[in-house]
């Protein structure tokens, strides 16, 4: 261990490179690397599984940034990491495996991005992110959950793009079984509790990269 790391701000941790997808994920996240949680603002962990319990004195009170991209995590590991990020404001989930579906529940959160492809977490539930004003689909934009819950973000002001593969979305208390036409016409009746003054929902299947990372970068 050594002392020049100490104050460490961004770490990444990646078996593989960021630009293609690993063909299975077969390491452990190495816990020795926590011990930067205390300084961290960027957090980037990739293609690895995170242990099946992690401490509960965990926390993460200044990082900014959390990106997860294809690990394997456990709803309860993913609540308490999560519970831990106490100024996070920016978050990015990728092709998340093992939850059955995940929970957002965060006092600071402005931002969500995310993928999932089919063998992937497939719903969200953002339950109480009352900061929250973008949640919008990570490149390719045709790849998303088929189950999204927004139940508590009253801030939220852009929500999409998504994909015809979400098959269920809800918003407050209304919930949509997805059809085109439906999705068409669903920013004229949402609850007056989400207060969604700006809201896009569009249906992709084909954006260059490069254009849609330099529009909708979180």
């Amino acid at each position: 261990q050594s002392r020049a790391l100490d104050g460490l701000q961004e770490l990444n941790i990646y078996y593989g490179r960021w630009s293609r997808e690993p063909p299975h994920i077969s390491f452990l996240l190495p816990t020795s690397a926590l011990r930067f949680a205390p300084t961290l603002l960027v957090l980037k962990i990739g293609s690895c599984n995170f242990p099946s319990e992690i401490s509960p004195s965990l926390s993460f009170p200044l990082l900014k940034q959390l990106i997860l991209r294809c690990v394997s995590i456990s709803e309860d590991v993913f609540d308490q990491v999560l519970s831990g990020c106490r100024a996070l404001e920016s978050l990015q989930l990728w092709d998340i495996l093992t939850a059955r579906r995940l929970h957002i529940r965060s006092l600071t959160l402005r931002s969500i991005g995310s993928r999932a492809r089919s063998a992937c977490t497939q719903e969200l539930v953002i339950e109480d992110a009352p900061c929250l004003e973008r949640f919008v689909s990570l490149y390719p934009p045709d790849i998303s959950f088929e189950t999204i819950r927004v139940i508590g973000a009253p801030k939220l002001k852009i929500l999409g793009l998504f994909s015809p593969c979400v098959s269920t979305l809800q918003i407050a208390t209304l919930v949509v079984k997805v059809a085109v036409a439906t999705f068409l016409n669903l920013a004229f009746a949402v609850p007056t509790c989400i207060s969604l003054f700006f809201m896009f929902i569009v249906f992709f299947r084909e954006c260059p990269q490069s254009a849609w990372q330099t529009q909708y970068a979180l």
